[in-house]
């Protein structure tokens, strides 16, 4: 059986992804960032429930060759463990940007890194990091989701050659999705309400009325999940696989950046 390394199962779309690829018979092992948290899912010979950490080196090497012990095979990374952040720029403390930069950005490159050994070895392998995205519009108030966002999708065009060359297949999955479903997920920190930041007031105000009228294009989890692994199971190499974008293919071309002039 096909083997699944899955991070950030506790809930939406790690969790149905999860489910998703066992009831199909995939070996699965799903992934929790803390050990207080808890994964819905039964656990038996084909799937195993562990604790991993994006941003623990030692902790994600562990995670991979106790994999390979267990099923004598990982065949596919699906990267979930996105943090999101929302608000000024000038309200988010120092710290916070850097951890936010740490679990999106180093957290997958270091998971890609580990991970690449094993498929080097076997010449094969798929890689899948998981998006949500406003939709092609710049929304106001999310700079730190497009920094991530544009960060990731720049290093996997750019790493996707050189992975290639070993046999291992990327992919990125992004899913579209209505800013109020963003800023109320369980991973979102927000940044709104610094009242040393007076004068930004009436463009916080004017940016939540865009933020309301842009409401909308939610897709579930379970669609995202059967979107990933479509991804992770059609011997395609493309890169982008898009859930909810009612635009077409993005093809990385100019973004509209909303008037949110007052």
């Amino acid at each position: 059986m096909p083997t699944v390394l899955i991070t950030d199962c506790t809930s939406s779309i790690g969790l149905d992804s999860a489910t998703l690829f066992s009831a199909i018979g995939w070996n699965v092992i799903a992934t929790k960032r803390s050990r207080d948290l808890q994964i819905e899912l039964d656990e038996n010979e084909r799937t195993w429930i562990t604790r991993l950490d994006v941003c623990d080196l030692d902790e994600i090497t562990a995670t991979i060759d106790e994999s390979v012990t267990r099923f004598g095979n990982i065949d596919v990374l699906v990267i979930n463990a996105m943090h999101h952040q929302i608000g000024l720029l000038e309200a988010v403390p120092r710290k916070d940007l850097i951890q936010h930069f740490a679990i999106n950005m180093l957290g997958t490159m270091d998971m890609i890194r580990s991970i690449m050994p094993h498929f080097r070895q076997k010449h094969s392998g798929v890689v899948i990091v998981v998006v949500s995205s406003p939709d092609r519009s710049i929304l106001p108030l999310m700079s730190s989701v497009y920094a991530t966002n544009f960060a990731l999708e720049g290093f996997l065009e750019a790493f996707r050659p050189e992975a290639a060359s070993q046999g291992v297949i990327v992919k990125l999955v992004i899913r579209y999705c209505g800013p109020s479903e963003m800023i109320f997920q369980e991973h979102a920190l927000s940044y709104l309400s610094d009242f040393s930041l007076e004068d930004y007031h009436d463009y916080i105000k004017v940016s939540e009325n865009v933020l309301t009228k842009k409401r909308g294009g939610f897709r579930s989890s379970e669609e995202v999940a059967r979107v990933i692994y479509n991804a992770a199971s059609d011997g395609n190499s493309r890169l982008r696989y898009l859930v909810g974008n009612e635009n077409g293919i993005h093809n990385g071309d100019e973004r509209d950046i909303l008037d949110t002039s007052y």
